[in-house]
């Protein structure tokens, strides 16, 4: 109801990407934790944005009283899969889990440039952290550490981790990304697509 141009499926969308990212490392289905990739298409001017500003918004308000919160907010963009993996091993202390929500305003256009078929050594490792990490939130699972020659792109290892992702696109910019092979390796089938 606070949105300008409220719509129920967005609205419905933000809020189990929040849970999901602030309660699913803490539960397992199946052997399963509860990290869930979502991604809204809608026409331009139908309100996809409110679902990001809805939840900053949220989040804005409790953290006065729980700054704790703010943990949960991920970087609103993926530079490259080591980065990913980095942002969430930086956060195996005590007051800060590896659980994060990703709000990816324009997510058709990432998807475009991480399954493109002439996709740089650094976009195909995006894809393959996104892979990893939806497959290894349960409880036991681990990304492991990986090593570079430069020591600076090094990173930890990530115990249960809890990656949610929140995108928004135009349905037309989404469907341009898809191909079969993104389907048969199971990168497209992982996402919770509401239209």
């Amino acid at each position: 109801n606070a949105a300008p141009r409220p719509v129920w499926e967005i609205a419905i969308a933000a809020a189990i990407s929040l849970v999901a990212a602030m309660a699913g490392r803490h539960y397992n289905i199946s052997g399963s934790g509860l990290g869930l990739y979502s991604v809204i298409l809608a026409k331009t001017g139908r309100g996809k944005e409110a679902a990001n500003s809805g939840i900053s918004s949220l989040l804005a308000h409790v953290s006065t009283n729980m700054p704790s919160i703010n943990m949960f907010r991920g970087p609103s963009s993926i530079a490259s899969g080591q980065g990913l993996i980095r942002a969430m091993g930086e956060t195996n202390e005590e007051d800060n889990i590896p659980s994060k929500l990703l709000l990816l305003s324009e997510f058709g256009y990432t998807l475009s440039i991480i399954t493109n078929r002439d996709a740089t050594a650094a976009d195909v490792r995006t894809r393959q952290a996104l892979l990893d990490f939806y497959s290894k939130n349960a409880w036991g699972g681990f990304i492991t550490e990986s090593a570079y020659a430069d020591k600076a792109n090094n990173t930890k290892s990530v115990t249960a981790p809890n990656l949610t992702i929140l995108g928004d696109t135009t349905p037309d910019t989404f469907f341009k990304s898809i191909s079969m092979d993104i389907i048969a390796d199971g990168f497209l089938p992982r996402f919770l697509i509401i239209e």
